[in-house]
Order: C-alpha cells, then structure tokens, then sequence
C-alpha cells in the first residue's frame, strides 16, 4: 500500500471511530428563543458533553426533531411562550418544539432564572393564572432548576430545586377553593368552537357559560373534557 493510500485508510478510519463514538451518544435538544451565552455554555459543557451530544434547535432552524432526543433544556420561557404551551395553542417553531416534547413523553429542564413570569409578584389575578399555568406545566413532566443544578439535573443527579412547585416561588399566590369554583366564561355565541374554550382556558376559567339553545362542537367538547371546563347552557 503507498503512503497516500496508508495516509486515506487512516483518516477513513479515525472518522468512522469518531462518528461511531458521536452516534452512540444520546442527543440533548437546547430548545431557545434567542442565542445567549448562557445556553451555549450548556451546549459547550464538558460535563454534559460526556454524556450527550447537544444540539441547538435555533441554530438549526428548528428543523431538529425531539422525537431521537434524550431531553430537552429550554430557555427565554416568556409569558407568551408558557401560555401557548399549556393551552395547547403552539403557533411558533419555539413552542411547538417544546409541546412535541411534552407530548412524546421527553424530559424538560427550564432554568428558573429563565422563566419571566417568576420577575412577578403573585400579587394581582393575572399573575395567579400564570403561576398556575407553570405549576400545569411541572405537572406535565417539566423540571424548573437553578442555573447552578442545570447540568446535575440533565445528567440525572438530585437537583435542588426538583421538589419545588411554582408555589413555593410564590408563596402569596393560593387560591381559594370556592374562587377557583366561580371562575367563569361567558360565551353568547350560537355556535361554541374549540377555539372558545381556549381562550376561555387561557383566562383561567373552569366554566363556560352559554345560551340555552347554543351549539357546541364536538372539537370544543373534547377541548373542554381534556382540560375539565363545565360547559353550562341556560
């Protein structure tokens, strides 16, 4: 064999052992909004480098797909974001990475510094349903840490802030079990669609409210079942 060829087979052969060692690795999706330093240096850590190869699903044109992915660590969770996951209305490439995920049963790690409704007091009605939007949204399989137990989170190490419910970050934000209860939505529509019992979701309410002789679709029935809306005609 001449050297070129001895110098071909070599190089064929030390990117096949690197390949094969890449592949091998679980891939971690780094699902984010905008690019910033502090979710490159997730992408970037050594630590979750010896375990996963990351991937940056902005930087890809969110043409990544989750369904072959270990987890996901989302950033820039804005109010917006958090409100379209939970209600199932994912109109961006952003949060519909992030509701696939969710429905494929993928772990999510979210930052808490990188969750905007935590800047808020629980002080005012509108903040109440968010935090209870984030607290729907643990429940859902979402895990909120810190910046500084991110990495242990991923890996699989106890993370401090696992335990930890949107309630504890707000401790002023309880709910009454009779406010809860009275929380409507009035609809005068003849005909209720689906999109109505999303936005009365959106708003917090637990019940419809509608003509006696009013309509109500099947896809809003099913909405309304899936989220335990009362749809109340009279």
């Amino acid at each position: 064999m001449e050297y070129s060829e001895l110098v071909q087979e070599i190089a064929a052969r030390v990117s096949a052992y690197l390949e094969s060692g890449c592949s091998a690795k679980k891939k971690l999706m780094i699902l984010t909004q905008e690019h910033g330093d502090i979710c490159h240096k997730i992408l970037e850590s050594p630590k979750i480098r010896e375990q996963f190869r990351t991937e940056c699903a902005l930087m890809g044109n969110y043409e990544s797909d989750c369904c072959d992915c270990a987890g996901v660590v989302m950033f820039n969770l804005t109010n917006e974001a958090l409100a379209r996951i939970v209600s199932g209305v994912c109109g961006t490439p952003y949060t519909s990475a992030a509701a696939k995920a969710l429905l494929l049963g993928k772990p999510v790690w979210v930052p808490k510094e990188e969750i905007e409704i935590l800047r808020y007091e629980c002080s005012t009605p509108y903040a109440k349903m968010m935090y209870e939007k984030l607290a729907q949204l643990e429940s859902m399989g979402v895990t909120v840490c810190s910046y500084d137990d991110i990495e242990d989170a991923v890996i699989g190490n106890k993370c401090a802030e696992t335990s930890r419910s949107a309630a504890d970050f707000a401790p002023h934000c309880e709910k009454s079990q009779d406010e809860h209860v009275n929380k409507d939505f009035v609809c005068a529509k003849k005909v209720i669609t689906e999109k109505d019992l999303i936005n009365a979701y959106t708003e917090g309410a637990n019940r419809v409210l509608t003509g006696e002789k009013a309509i109500v679709t099947d896809l809003a029935k099913e909405y309304a079942r899936a989220h335990s809306i009362e749809i109340v005609k009279g």
